[in-house]
């Protein structure tokens, strides 16, 4: 019996994102004169965070027992996909408005959402 290998290995993931948003807190800067700056540096607070560990490791016990009750697998891949895209574009903002080039975790933000995008489109759902 086939597991959802990729749904893991992105669960996986998502949990290891998250444990480095709730130890690492300044990974988002602030900038109080632009407010979409403002508003989006607190994707990097604890709460998020924890929000990050809660669907990574749902995703990861979904992908590792083949759960597809109430199509979980599609509505996880949904969720995760929403949820790489926002950190992307958040990564994306922040180096754009302050000073730098585009970074390596923006650039990897966008792979990432890049492959869910791929596998919900044309994998096969581990089967």
């Amino acid at each position: 019996m086939k597991k959802n290998v990729f749904l893991t290995l992105t669960g996986i993931e998502t949990i290891v994102v998250g444990l480095y948003l709730a130890f690492e807190r300044h990974v988002f800067q602030d900038d109080p004169h632009d407010k979409f700056v403002h508003v989006s540096q607190r994707m990097g607070d604890i709460n998020w965070a924890v929000i990050l560990i809660t669907i990574g490791v749902m995703a990861t016990v979904i992908g590792m027992t083949k759960f597809n009750r109430w199509h979980a697998q599609s509505i996880m891949m949904i969720i995760l996909s929403g949820l790489w895209c926002a950190y992307f574009v958040v990564f994306l903002i922040q180096d754009i408005h302050f000073p730098m080039i585009i970074q390596l975790k923006t650039i990897m933000t966008g792979f990432v959402f890049i492959q869910i995008l791929v596998e919900a489109r044309f994998g096969g759902g581990g089967q």
